[in-house]
């Protein structure tokens, strides 16, 4: 097969240091996927896609592009990770609340039975404004 398609998936990506970070863990293939709007579907129905990473303005886009969403994504609202399974499927995951649920657990926080309060930007922006860390949060 050819090689796979794997990068960060976004609209404006000069910030972003993935390209770097993904190289020093041994993925000198990865690479910064600048698209439009109207370039998105006809990107994502390409067979060699790989794996990507969503961020702005797209998390939520995706999603309909998707072949299938993981429970805690849909839940949550947006799509930051898409993983072309061995059948050609691609799947949409959202990474953040693992990330989120890491951190409180690697720094003996539990939140089990308290009042959380998240803040942030909805549109688009962690979480994708539909309350993605209660969905897990008895597991603090």
């Amino acid at each position: 097969m050819d090689e796979r398609i794997y990068g960060l998936l976004g609209r404006k990506l000069g910030h972003s240091w993935s390209v770097p970070i993904h190289a020093a863990l041994g993925n000198g293939a990865y690479r910064l996927l600048e698209l439009e709007p109207d370039g998105l579907a006809p990107f994502l129905h390409r067979k060699d896609i790989g794996g990507l990473n969503v961020t702005i303005p797209y998390k939520r886009d995706v999603m309909p592009l998707c072949d299938e969403i993981d429970p805690a994504a849909e839940a949550i609202g947006s799509v930051n990770t898409i993983v072309r399974c061995a059948d050609g499927k691609l799947v949409g995951y959202n990474t953040d609340i693992d990330g989120f649920l890491y951190m409180a657990c690697r720094a003996d926080i539990s939140l089990s039975g308290k009042k959380v309060v998240i803040l942030g930007r909805p549109a688009g922006g962690s979480g994708g404004g539909r309350g993605g860390i209660p969905f897990r949060s008895g597991q603090l």
